[in-house]
């Protein structure tokens, strides 16, 4: 079942202003598939976002990692996420100096793949969870399924197929936004997880906000994700 998009409607998506929305029009399908539509469209109108988040890792062998960050996210005129993160990590065998690396060096310095990984890249996407509703081999929704800070979730479960995992969704009952998401392989091949607290969107958050100084001995790079029409 397609999705139904429509960014800036009769208009230039380029040209949106700060209040535009993008509209999203759910098209009939299964409960899961549609709870992420939901979902979908709740993080569209979304103007700014805030939340702690804490992302461990399990390998295979009984290796694991612990990120905890702060991630701040405001679009821009054009309607793209600018994102800011900072965090630490708890990393075997890497000591005390990536910690402190990683809470010091905010969003898109060097390859930081453990502070960049601390965040649910899904939320910033052009059309998030598209991906998921056009190449899921199963979908299974479990309503008010847990509690994550607070907050009754409901549970959205998404396999993908051999050797491609299962995604768990946990979604706001009562608002659709993402309180937390899980990855998890079959044969031992690795799991992880993000748990979100301290969610809060609509506050005020200065550009400058999103100015992160440059470390010594680093460049500061900038790219934009590639716009894309959502399917299902």
């Amino acid at each position: 079942t397609p999705l139904a998009l429509a960014q800036n409607p009769g208009g230039d998506d380029s040209n949106q202003g700060p209040g535009a929305t993008t509209e999203i029009v759910p098209q009939p399908t299964d409960p899961a598939k549609a709870r992420l539509m939901e979902a979908q469209q709740a993080i569209a109108n979304l103007e700014t976002l805030s939340y702690a988040v804490v992302s461990e890792l399990t390998i295979f062998g009984g290796g694991a990692m612990a990120i905890e960050a702060q991630v701040d996210m405001k679009r821009d005129d054009s309607r793209q996420w600018m994102v800011r993160r900072e965090g630490k990590a708890d990393v075997p065998q890497m000591g005390e100096r990536v910690r402190e690396e990683i809470s010091r060096t905010g969003r898109k310095h060097r390859t930081l793949t453990l502070a960049d990984s601390a965040w649910l890249e899904t939320v910033s996407d052009s059309y998030p969870f598209s991906d998921l509703i056009s190449k899921g081999e199963s979908f299974e929704l479990k309503e008010a399924a847990e509690r994550v800070d607070g907050v009754m979730c409901d549970q959205v479960t998404v396999a993908l197929g051999e050797n491609r995992g299962t995604h768990v969704w946990l979604l706001g009952a009562e608002d659709s936004l993402p309180r937390g998401h899980k990855l998890q392989f079959e044969q031992q091949m690795g799991n992880r997880t993000f748990t979100l607290k301290n969610l809060r969107h609509g506050q005020e958050l200065a550009d400058e906000y999103f100015e992160i100084e440059t470390p010594e001995g680093y460049q500061f790079s900038s790219s934009r994700p590639t716009q894309r029409a959502g399917t299902g």
